[in-house]
């Protein structure tokens, strides 16, 4: 039940709030006048994207809120969801859904202020409210949907008993393309098997194991690409040390004499000497690793070639390929490893998944016969309900059947083993056709307006001009219906029938107020009686004697309130 509605710079709405009540909701008003926006907007709380073009011109965003009674299909829905937050903070039963589109793009859905996806939307909208427009009635032409309402009216442990079977029928759907792939590749598994080897032994032969090798050999390969230059600075530094006339031993070695000659005179000359000889010893050390540098970097030079080859034969195989680091090429060995494993062992898996596949399939088989036993029951009661009811729309010359036929060779589909078929005949004498061949638009409305009657829900029902077409005594008819639907369930309706409005419980006018520079909307709930046989007065433009329709109006109200007390 939707029992707040706050609109908020949203095309010409400024700022409007609206509460409804439990019962019939009638809004009316002139073509134009503003009445489906309202239902627009209702529907914009639970779609995945609004469109900026939303916003009322001069505004920076448009903002929607409803305040809606908590039912336990939604409470279900939220903790499938893992949004416990939003039931941590519901408000005596209620949950507030807010939506905000800003100029900029940007969208926020909230549940009771806590952020959701709008992608969650849709599916919380199915399970709070059902909106049938002048075409939604054509989802009612559609097999599958037709199978919808079937389990429905079945109850909701059918629907419970379709969604577990579909879940079910999905798992073993994709298993069973799985093995279908399976198949496909043990068909080609010598050969596929040839490739990975050939593959894996190409890298195998690197015997790869650090995936920093790479880098490490560019290094080295770089240093030793230099060698004549780093031996011959070496050698000088050998010989500056060692041989020159003045080398810089020999200079050390006089340095510290000196220092000691001062040592004789000066105390603090003794630890300089020392200091002197230290480095003297340092620079021998250093002088002596840097001859064993030179022996070793000699063999180095003679693994150039190798190393040259090691590199070039990584690089090749890591960019044949089609990869950057050797790290990729080494995560690729593991994965050829494990592809080569898998198909080694692909017959013994196979036979593993296809028993698992023949029990999903026979658990799945025990399900569908389950849905098709209750499915049979329940169509040839809904049958008779329906055609019970059709006199009520006069529809009497009128026949319906809900045709339920089982799959003779038990091929199993995403919702069973059945085949659903609302079948209807205009009039006597005629043959029982599906829908989209034996109807027309009124009728289809009428049909529409009775399953939603017979399958009343928790949900919210808008009709949005429902009655187009009709004459005046199926139009009193439809209104009839919605008053008796709305015993149950809260019903909206959108009307330009006087012969429906009377039947309203609660009566809401829609007008644009028109000023130098802007258009507003005006949303009023009619509280009196004069009001509300003023509106309709209106809404019968073509009287040119308002007094005899005003006459006319107050009978129609009159007849209504008496019709709907025998509903009670």
């Amino acid at each position: 039940m939707l029992l707040e509605l706050r609109i908020k710079n949203y095309l010409i709405i400024d700022d409007l709030n609206i509460n409804l009540q439990n019962g019939l909701n009638i809004l009316t008003g002139e073509t134009g006048s503003g009445k489906s926006i309202i239902l627009e907007a209702i529907e914009g709380l639970f779609c995945t994207r609004l469109n900026i073009d939303l916003i009322r011109p001069g505004s920076e965003k448009a903002y929607l809120e409803g305040t809606f009674l908590l039912n336990s299909a939604v409470r279900e829905w939220l903790l499938e969801q893992e949004l416990n937050e939003v039931l941590e903070s519901e408000i005596d039963e209620n949950i507030i859904i807010s939506r905000e589109i800003s100029l900029k793009g940007n969208s926020r859905v909230r549940i009771n202020g806590i952020l959701v996806s709008a992608k969650q939307m849709p599916e919380l909208g199915d399970l709070l409210l059902e909106v049938h427009g002048q075409s939604s009635e054509q989802n009612l032409l559609k097999n599958k949907n037709q199978l919808y309402f079937l389990d429905e009216f079945c109850g909701t442990p059918q629907v419970q008993l379709r969604k577990s079977y579909k879940n079910k029928y999905n798992a073993w759907l994709s298993l069973k393309n799985e093995i279908e792939k399976d198949y496909s590749l043990l068909r080609e598994r010598e050969k596929e098997l040839d490739y990975l080897n050939f593959q894996l032994d190409e890298i195998k032969m690197l015997e790869l194991d650090d995936e920093n090798e790479e880098i490490n050999l560019k290094k080295k390969i770089e240093k030793l690409s230099k060698a004549e230059q780093i031996k011959d600075l070496i050698s000088q530094i050998t010989f500056v040390f060692n041989e020159a006339e003045e080398n810089t031993s020999a200079q050390f070695g006089k340095i510290y004499r000196h220092l000691q000659e001062c040592s004789r005179y000066d105390d603090t000359f003794a630890n300089y000497a020392k200091q002197v000889s230290v480095l003297q010893e340092q620079m021998t050390d250093i002088m002596g690793e840097l001859e064993d540098y030179v022996q070793n970097f000699d063999n180095e030079i003679e693994d150039l070639n190798s190393l040259n080859q090691r590199s070039n034969s990584i690089q090749k195989i890591r960019r044949k390929h089609g990869l950057q680091t050797l790290a990729e090429l080494i995560v690729l060995q593991n994965e050829l490893e494990k592809k080569i494993n898998n198909l080694q062992n692909l017959s013994v898996n196979l036979e593993i998944k296809q028993k698992k596949l023949n029990l999903q399939k026979k658990e799945l088989l025990d399900l569908a016969e389950k849905l098709s036993a209750n499915r049979l029951i329940k169509a040839k009661k809904l049958t008779d309900k329906i055609n019970l009811e059709l006199e009520s729309l006069s529809l009497k010359a009128s026949e319906f059947k809900v045709d339920c036929q089982k799959s003779a060779d038990s091929q199993l589909n995403s919702d069973g083993l059945d085949k659903v078929d609302f079948l209807f005949r205009a009039n006597q004498g005629d043959v029982l056709r599906p829908l989209n061949k034996a109807m027309s638009g009124g009728e289809l409305s009428r049909i529409m307006l009775l399953l939603k009657v017979i399958l009343s829900t928790d949900n919210i029902i808008i009709f949005d001009e429902i009655d187009t077409g009709t004459s005046g005594k199926v139009s009193r008819l439809i209104g009839e219906k919605l008053a008796k639907l709305a015993l149950k369930q809260q019903v909206l309706c959108v009307t330009h029938q006087p012969l429906v409005a009377a039947f309203a419980d609660f009566h809401y006018t829609v007008n644009k107020i028109h000023a130098e520079s802007d258009t507003k909307l005006q949303f009023k709930l009619l509280t009196n009686e004069n009001e509300q046989i003023a509106a309709l007065v209106d809404l019968m433009s073509g009287q040119k004697d308002k007094t005899l329709a005003k006459q006319y109006v107050q009978e129609l109200i009159s007849d209504s309130k008496a019709k709907k007390l025998e509903f009670v």
